[in-house]
């Protein structure tokens, strides 16, 4: 979940770094650090906290030198002290490293340095391997950082530079790894958009493959440091990823970008989805199978109402259950990943597994040149853009669409004119700012809704919790009375959702029941009902049932949005969290 990035070339190498750093300052912010080499000396230079503080740091200090690493970190090994800061350096100095990912047997390995008189500042799993490649070093570098790596168990992207040349080396197993050619040396970063302006292409590193890069070229090698031909893709940016924004927050930004972001999917999937190939690959599928973690996993859930709708059986499961679980794994099953990132690792490991059993897959992600793209066998895109938030808010509308139109196409549904007259019509829609305070001034928040109401409760739930850090929960209207019910009083707001005409009635049976036990109701609603006695009644625009779950959650989206500000929060960066999780 942390982000790394490196240059070798001409340039003021701090501002690079820097600049790259903010950019995927989404993959973590609890730390930040660069080493950089000069004179056959690598001076490192960290900072606790967001990537400003590094900034400010740098601000007074000239930093020569050409080639160097930098870190924006996730902390997962030791707690975000400026000890655990990357980048680490080894016993001798020599080496320095950065790391993205998560070394599951570090601590034998630690205890075997140990043993050999190795000194640890950190209790990173990071430290670990840097001494381990300084433990391996009596031949080439490459070689050394090979023979240490094939030591190691879990998930890395790893940057490592030598006091001795400006080289950076490279080694890559399950977590994201690129390096592009620019016009003054190479750079090699977490994430494609950091090449965005100054390459029009890049490599990717596969798993178990290692570089060695210089100003001027850039080497690979397999495990047996054998020199291999790298695979090669287009560096593409999209017209929604523009980092400058005239919105305070991103979120927001993000919020008021989904017609746009639901336009460019749809138009996307319709010019480069071959619908006969989909129903052709699809063919004697009996079940459904959707998979994905967080926000992605109710994307899935919406999936599967519009999967059932059309006649096919369908289950949803959260990715990190999915793996260790005893499910039956079937070649008469479809297995769909949803990632927004396409590096989520659970979701990863998952699709790895199901491929290994020659199972048929799909994947919904959101990054052309994601891991997951190379694992399953069809991916239908989203075009939403780069999000820069932590809480996904575009990337689940555009989901749920991409699940909408792939169920169409499975069943030989027009979905056409529905989509694009959704395209035409939507406009998001004025937030209601009374509805923070009543959020504030409330000791208990829940969300209540029924059939597919209840995954937008959840979502709902979700984003609150991500951003604002209230404690509230989701769930099903005819759960209130099996045991929830005994919590609500008058310190209670439930915020109920219902779109669904035929179980109107129910849901004013909930609302009863709630106002009986002097609750205060908000109800965000497509109908023309009476429900009974509510606080607060938010109409929504409807959009024929089809699409009310993407576009019923934009404004509570919004609500979380507003909420988390008011409360003095960011929203972007919310506490404890990451934009993509590339880590179990």
């Amino acid at each position: 979940m942390c982000g790394i990035c490196g240059f070798v070339g001409t340039g003021n190498i701090k501002e690079i770094l820097l600049k790259d750093l903010y950019q995927l300052e989404y993959r973590g912010y609890d730390s930040s650090g660069m080493a950089i080499r000069n004179n056959h000396k690598i001076s490192v230079f960290k900072s606790v906290g967001e990537i400003s503080y590094l900034d400010k740091q740098l601000k007074n200090i000239e930093i020569g030198g050409s080639c160097g690493i930098a870190h924006t970190r996730w902390a997962t090994h030791g707690k975000a002290t400026l000890e655990n800061c990357h980048p680490h350096l080894s016993n001798n100095g020599k080496w320095a490293i950065v790391h993205n990912g998560i070394i599951e047997n570090y601590l034998s390995i630690k205890n075997m340095l140990l043993a050999k008189g190795y000194k640890f500042l950190s209790q990173t799993d990071t430290e670990v391997v840097v001494n381990l490649i300084q433990d391996n070093d009596n031949v080439s570098p490459i070689r050394a950082v090979i023979s240490a790596t094939k030591k190691l168990q879990g998930s890395f992207a790893l940057a490592i530079m030598n006091s001795e040349r400006d080289v950076i080396y490279l080694a890559k197993r399950t977590s994201p790894l690129y390096v592009a050619k620019t016009s003054n040396g190479y750079k090699i970063s977490s994430d494609i958009s950091t090449f965005f302006g100054c390459s029009n292409s890049c490599f990717i590193l596969q798993d178990d493959q290692y570089a060695m890069v210089t100003s001027k070229s850039a080497t690979f090698f397999n495990q047996n440091g054998e020199k291999i031909k790298p695979i090669e893709c287009d560096v593409k940016s999209s017209s929604l990823d523009n980092m400058t924004i005239k919105e305070p927050h991103y979120m927001l930004k993000e919020i008021k970008d989904i017609p746009m972001a639901l336009s460019s999917t749809y138009r996307h999937i319709m010019s480069t989805i071959d619908e006969d190939k989909i129903r052709k690959f699809c063919k004697g599928i009996k079940k459904v199978c959707i998979i994905g973690c967080g926000t992605a996993y109710h994307a899935g859930l919406v999936g599967a109402n519009y999967l059932e709708k059309v006649g096919l059986h369908t289950d949803c499961y959260v990715a990190s259950e999915f793996r260790y679980a005893n499910h039956k794994i079937d070649k008469q099953t479809l297995y769909i990943f949803v990632s927004q990132s396409g590096e989520t690792a659970d979701t990863l490991a998952c699709a790895q597994y199901v491929r290994d059993k020659k199972c048929k897959s799909i994947a919904i992600t959101n990054v052309v040149h994601s891991s997951i793209n190379k694992i399953v066998n069809i991916v239908f895109p989203t075009t939403a853009g780069k999000e820069i938030a932590v809480a996904s808010t575009k990337a689940y509308n555009c989901q749920c669409l991409a699940f909408y139109i792939l169920a169409c196409i499975m069943k030989k549904i027009k979905y056409q004119a529905k989509c694009e007259k959704l395209i035409k019509d939507y406009s998001i829609p004025k937030f209601d700012n009374s509805l923070v305070s009543a959020i504030k001034n409330s000791e208990k928040v829940f969300f209540v809704g029924r059939d597919w109401d209840v995954v937008t409760c959840n979502e709902a739930s979700l984003k609150l919790k991500e951003i604002t850090y209230i404690n509230c929960m989701a769930i099903a209207g005819g759960e209130l009375k099996h045991g929830t019910l005994a919590l609500v009083d008058d310190k209670t707001l439930v915020i109920v959702i219902c779109t669904r005409e035929h179980i109107a009635d129910k849901i004013a049976n909930c609302i009863h029941e709630i106002k009986s036990r002097r609750g205060k109701v908000i109800l965000f609603t497509t109908l023309d009902f009476d429900f009974g006695e509510v606080d607060k009644i938010i109409k929504l625009k409807s959009y024929k049932n089809d699409f009310d779950p993407i576009t019923t959650i934009i404004p509570l989206q919004q609500l979380a949005y507003y909420t988390s500000v008011d409360l003095g929060y960011n929203p972007d960066k919310p506490r404890n969290l990451a934009k993509s999780v590339t880590v179990e």
